[in-house]
């Protein structure tokens, strides 16, 4: 896999198979809609950063030949999906906070009322 370059189609289709073993016809469109609601990233993007894990010349960066291939790919896929499941903003960790009730104009302390 290390010489082969992924296109975004086939980066869309592995990452979908990893998904339940979804196999079923889509749209383009759809198809990626579905990836990047669990990933993140439109495959395109995620094509652009195996290339480059892969071909990396970063001492520290740069991966083991072992890791170049179908279960590097898959630790990305991972590490790509329990990111975009990750909270990212203080509305989304914390809804009950004083913070957020008053950033949305309900209660709170009165330093937050505009």
């Amino acid at each position: 896999m290390s010489q082969h370059i992924l296109m975004p189609a086939e980066i869309r289709k592995i990452g979908l198979q990893f998904l339940n073993g979804e196999r079923k016809k889509r749209s383009s469109a759809a198809a990626n809609n579905i990836f990047k609601k669990h990933y993140g990233s439109h495959p395109s993007a995620v094509a652009i950063m195996w290339y480059d894990l892969t071909t990396t010349t970063i001492h520290g960066a740069k991966l083991k030949e072992k890791e170049k291939s179908m279960s590097g790919l898959t630790m990305l896929f991972d590490a790509l999906y329990f990111y975009e499941l990750t909270p990212k903003t203080v509305m989304e960790l914390l809804p009950d906070s004083v913070f957020v009730k008053a950033m949305r104009g309900g209660g709170g302390s009165k330093r937050f009322k505009h």
